[in-house]
């Protein structure tokens, strides 16, 4: 809290202020934050971290009564060592983008699983080399309520 404290005191017009401390025995960085809190505030943090290939292990998250939110977030470093300062530059900017509502976070995060998925599950699925086969299983039990019979099952195949 004490550092957070320190970092309250340099605010000033910002958004928000943090400091980074990276622990020399794991791949993980300390983020230690302060902000104005708001709704979404949260999401907008994992969803920057997430945009810049980065995921929260753990966050600790404190409000006072005058808004402020004193934040400490444990997570994985920027995948790229080499360029890690740039990395958290931009992660941090990225965050200032979102707290101003001049970032997309919706939109560049649907981007980025879309460009992740393999092209069988992408829109480039080519429905025409799909077939479909009907099965039929009897059915003894009465689990959903219904009597026991014969029920039919889709099955498709590339």
């Amino acid at each position: 809290m004490v550092v957070h404290f320190s970092l309250a005191l340099n605010l000033g017009e910002k958004k928000h202020v943090w400091k980074l401390a990276k622990r020399k025995s794991a791949s993980v960085t300390r983020i230690i934050q302060v902000t104005y809190d708001k709704p979404g505030l949260f999401s907008k943090m994992a969803g920057v971290l997430a945009l810049n290939n980065m995921d929260i292990l753990s966050a600790s998250i404190f409000t006072l009564k005058n808004g402020l939110a004193f934040d400490t977030y444990e997570v994985t470093n920027p995948p790229d060592a080499f360029h890690e300062t740039e990395n958290w530059a931009k992660t941090q900017q990225d965050l200032q983008n979102a707290l101003d509502e001049r970032l997309s976070l919706d939109r560049l995060i649907q981007e980025k699983r879309d460009a992740k998925l393999p092209a069988a599950y992408g829109p480039q699925v080519r429905k025409k080399s799909l077939s479909t086969t009907k099965t039929r299983i009897f059915s003894p039990s009465l689990k959903f309520g219904r009597a026991p019979g014969w029920d039919s099952f889709m099955t498709w195949r590339a």
